[in-house]
């Protein structure tokens, strides 16, 4: 069974895309291919087993963005997969064109974020475009989602975004997989403890309130930071140039990425070599009730995460034993009382599982397919 992935922004090898469904639809034996951009120099044709077709990156403002459709579906006509998965609103469209033309295949539609949301509490962008975008997005997801044959969640709280039926929908939480640390890179980590934030960096992601926390830490004890991520804002990469060039600890902060892709298995190097990490987002509505991959991995990896206090949060933490929720109120004195009094071995369980949880969902879902297709 064909499996093509379609992507316009993301990576080919991407810690969802590849790391999570690719690697599982392989395990469940399908034939798989990803489409998306090239973010990683010298992208293989394939790699453990899954295809990637690199394409070349483009200015996300850019109007090559409004093509880039058109190109995944001439792609996608080619391969002629029996099952298409897509993972934006934009590429909904070409997804019921590529059934229009080959009957009988199936189509999914993987929602990595509440897109309408997202638009509607925009930082960045005025209100009145925010509400039209958000309602433009709302219709054209509702009516281009009918034709598929399944929609899965990236998040618990996705799930009722949509009206459609339950047998159609199944959530597939982004949780922690150690398939990426198969191929754990030789990177070389600094020598006194350090702290690390990873993944998106934007300003509204806690990337500045990191950075007061680590000059603030440093006042009590030496403390480098890593920050090993990417960022779409480009505020950020001045703002954090400025803050370490005035706080006097340059030698002490290490910047990987930022304006380029980091790989997978780089952020999982040095999560699991870290002292501890931070997850202090802002909390507007469209961050309120999701669980973000971090907190997964650093559950897995056994390191306490300094989070925002956040009701939610702080009743996943009495479950899991996550780490510390700071206040933004809280001096950084008593946060730093708080994580020296966390228990030496952070307490795990199979909750952060990828493989014990949805890589089950996922492998009942393939045998659906096959039994459709015989």
């Amino acid at each position: 069974m064909k499996v093509l992935q379609l992507s316009v922004l993301d990576p080919v090898i991407h810690t969802r895309l590849f790391y999570k469904i690719a690697l599982s639809l392989r395990d469940a034996g399908c034939d798989v291919a990803i489409v998306g951009t090239d973010r990683i120099k010298n992208t293989p044709s394939e790699w453990m087993g899954v295809k990637l077709t690199a394409l070349p990156l483009f200015d996300r403002k850019g109007f090559t963005r409004f093509f880039r459709p058109f190109r995944l579906l001439k792609i996608a006509i080619q391969k002629k997969p029996d099952v298409l998965i897509v993972h934006s609103p934009e590429l909904l469209m070409i997804a019921v064109l590529y059934k229009f033309f080959f009957r009988n295949k199936i189509l999914v539609y993987d929602v990595l974020e509440d897109y309408r949301k997202n638009l509607r509490h925009h930082p960045f962008m005025g209100t009145s475009p925010k509400k039209l975008l958000s309602f433009a997005v709302s219709v054209w997801e509702r009516f281009w989602i009918r034709f598929f044959d399944h929609v899965w969640y990236a998040e618990f709280c996705y799930d009722g975004i949509h009206r459609i039926p339950d047998d159609k929908k199944v959530c597939l939480v982004n949780r922690f997989t150690p398939k990426a640390m198969t191929f754990m890179p030789d990177v070389p980590l600094p020598s006194i403890p350090f702290m690390v934030c990873t993944g998106t960096l934007n300003r509204t992601w806690g990337v500045k309130k990191t950075l007061l926390l680590w000059q603030a830490f440093n006042e009590f004890s030496p403390l480098h930071l890593i920050l090993s991520g990417f960022t779409f804002d480009e505020e950020v990469l001045p703002m954090i140039d400025n803050f370490v060039r005035k706080s006097g600890l340059h030698d002490r902060v290490t910047k990987v990425g930022l304006n380029e892709y980091v790989p997978y298995p780089v952020i999982l190097h040095y999560i699991q070599h870290c002292t501890f990490g931070t997850g202090l987002y802002d909390l507007p509505p469209n961050i309120q009730g999701k669980i973000p991959t971090k907190f997964y991995e650093f559950l897995a990896m056994r390191k306490p995460l300094l989070f925002t206090e956040d009701p939610f949060w702080n009743g996943l933490n009495q479950q899991w034993n996550l780490g510390v929720p700071v206040n933004p109120d809280e001096t950084a004195k008593s946060i730093y009382r708080k994580l020296k009094a966390l228990p030496e071995t952070h307490t795990a369980s199979s909750v952060y599982s990828w493989e014990e949880n949805e890589e089950k969902k996922l492998f009942a879902i393939v045998e659906k397919w096959k039994q459709k297709m015989k």
